[in-house]
């Protein structure tokens, strides 16, 4: 009786009320409402630790609500791509549901969508559903300038424009309301750093896009603030990528394939850059003409 009714009313600490759900659930208690009210607790609090088991007794266990539901996988798409920590599986099947069932692709949650491509960009092979999806939101995403490193990868998957993958990345995952202070130099002809603007792109993530040619690699410093402190918070070296899926035909790959056959001093391998470049470039222009 006194189990009963805690699970009916009681209210604590996560811990405590978890304890007392699976005492519940263990003696074959009525748990009433508690599930929900965990989980809305949990989520509030950002005390997650035991989120994934609760969630699982509530859908398993009780007739569910669709904004509660729908809370439990914006959470967990938060910590897998702006904390970057693994989820199950089934979060994925959950977005890839949520964007097949909206009529409008464009209302679903930002989240939802950068959640699911970051997870299709490392992956080596999709299903044709998968792949239809990901060309439809990776393209939206684009469109909006939600342009991240990962977005490249996705090159095996979907047509990615050449103005993305002839780009090396610098990301930084900070605060939303953070101002990192970036500084680099171009190797090998940059002995000192320079200030360079890094854009927030989403909420806390920041990026960098540099063009970098055969041969050049660009080192980062990036600096932020802890409790108004100036601290050094990454600092790394990027370099020229054309290797790619989709880019390796990209008339900067052939640019830097001329210099580089060049430097070689390989004919062959010029002569041959140099007609693909042409090649691509006739296409191109026919394709889509300058009026």
């Amino acid at each position: 009786m006194i189990l009963d009714y805690l699970c009916e009313h009681y209210n604590g600490t996560v811990s405590q009320m978890y304890e007392v759900l699976i005492r519940g659930v263990e003696e074959h208690v009525e748990t009433y409402d508690l599930e929900e009210r965990l989980l809305a607790q949990m989520m509030f609090t950002g005390s997650t630790d035991q989120i994934d088991s609760v969630f699982q007794l509530y859908v398993n266990r009780k007739k569910t609500r669709e904004s509660v539901v729908k809370a439990y996988f914006t959470e967990k798409s938060v910590a897998y791509f702006l904390e970057r920590k693994k989820v199950d599986g089934r979060v994925f099947e959950y977005l890839e549901s949520a964007v097949n069932q909206s009529i409008e692709k464009d209302k679903v949650p930002t989240i939802y969508l950068l959640a699911l491509t970051y997870y299709y960009a490392g992956c080596p092979k999709l299903s044709e559903e998968q792949a239809r999806l990901c060309r439809l939101i990776g393209g939206l995403l684009i469109s909006e300038g939600l342009v991240f490193p990962y977005t490249r990868e996705l090159s095996r998957h979907m047509a990615v424009p050449e103005d993305i993958m002839d780009k090396a990345m610098v990301e930084y995952i900070g605060k939303r309301d953070g101002r990192p202070e970036l500084l680099v130099r171009i190797l090998p002809d940059e002995e000192q750093y320079h200030s360079e603007e890094i854009r927030r792109v989403y909420q806390g993530i920041f990026v960098k896009q540099k063009v970098l040619f055969e041969g050049e690699s660009m080192e980062y410093r990036i600096y932020d603030y802890d409790e108004g402190k100036r601290v050094l918070a990454a600092e790394g070296r990027v370099t020229c990528d054309h290797k790619l899926d989709g880019k390796e035909n990209s008339r900067f790959a052939l640019l830097n394939q001329m210099g580089a056959a060049q430097g070689k001093k390989d004919e062959e391998a010029l002569k041959k850059a140099m007609e693909d470049y042409l090649k691509k470039a006739a296409v191109l222009s026919e394709l889509f003409p300058i009026n």
